[in-house]
């Protein structure tokens, strides 16, 4: 038991060109591009292309893998069935989780070694997860289903289909970005779930509904929900001060504060703080903005 490292931590499990993080300098990059320079330059459609498959792709390519996502983004009557099943105000991760799973079962990709099924695949999951979140919040907000639509980026498409109504460019932009700074990490906890099922050359629905559980936990994904109900806790910005103090003084976590790489700042944050501050000045604060602050 003397080599007993809780957390895996310092243990190299892996080793991927995919992404790159260095936590004492604050530094991420995707196949050797700084995200920064992703996030400035690029769109999250280009950027899954780089993650798939190693390069960012030229004109023609983004035009055909444009055109493929658009062309999966609709969600087959047995989904849309199963979803509207389930309970209306169960938590979505968990259905979530379960309708990734019954996608397996209706686009069988059990031949998980050969290159078509893993591109057919990864295409339907960018496609579709994004419709059925969507989906499921309109669900629990009992209003009626808005389907996609072809013409629209990722991040205009999910916004539209979200609220029903157009948004603004400034938050396409943001949301787009916000999608490319969450599109990989290297080997965080969800990601290491994945890679675990993957191992066993189960399809990648399975793989991506057990990455999600993962994704789930609050000391995971979860924690941007901590933190909302953190801030929902307290009634109003002269609260901030006393209440953390006071889970400090108790010791308890306080959601949103460090992480488990970066010893310095997380870059993402530099760039999600600018887009916010640009975002509420143009379409006004709101109570949990400015107690986050």
């Amino acid at each position: 038991m003397s080599d007993y490292v809780p957390g895996l931590a310092g243990i190299p499990a892996a080793e991927s060109s995919i992404s790159f993080v260095d936590g004492e300098k604050g530094v991420l990059e995707y196949r050797g591009i700084n995200v920064t320079e992703l996030v400035k330059h690029s769109t999250f459609e280009e950027v899954c292309y780089l993650l798939l498959w190693g390069a960012l792709p030229n004109q023609e390519e983004l035009d055909i893998f444009t055109k493929e996502l658009a062309e999966r983004r609709d969600i087959e009557p047995e989904i849309l069935k199963l979803a509207e099943s389930m309970p209306r105000h169960g938590h979505p991760m968990n259905a979530l989780q379960s309708l990734v799973s019954a996608l397996g079962t209706l686009y069988p990709a059990r031949d998980v070694e050969s290159p078509r099924v893993q591109r057919e695949t990864s295409l339907r999951l960018i496609a579709q997860l994004p419709t059925l979140i969507a989906f499921l919040h309109r669900r629990r907000q009992e209003e009626d289903f808005i389907r996609p639509q072809a013409e629209l980026s990722t991040a205009e498409n999910f916004l539209t289909m979200l609220r029903g109504s157009k948004p603004d460019p400034v938050e396409v932009k943001i949301f787009d970005a916000a999608l490319i700074l969450h599109a990989d990490h290297t080997l965080n906890a969800s990601t290491f779930t994945a890679r675990v099922i993957g191992s066993t050359l189960s399809d990648g629905f399975s793989v991506i509904a057990g990455a999600l559980g993962s994704l789930f936990g609050r000391l995971h994904g979860g924690a941007n929900e901590a933190v909302l109900n953190m801030l929902d806790d307290m009634e109003n910005e002269k609260e901030v001060r006393a209440k953390t103090e006071a889970m400090i003084a108790a010791k308890q976590k306080i959601m949103g504060v460090g992480h488990r790489v970066y010893q310095v700042k997380d870059p993402r944050a530099y760039l999600l703080q600018e887009m916010a501050e640009n975002l509420f000045e143009k379409m006004g604060s709101s109570p949990l903005y400015e107690r986050a602050k």
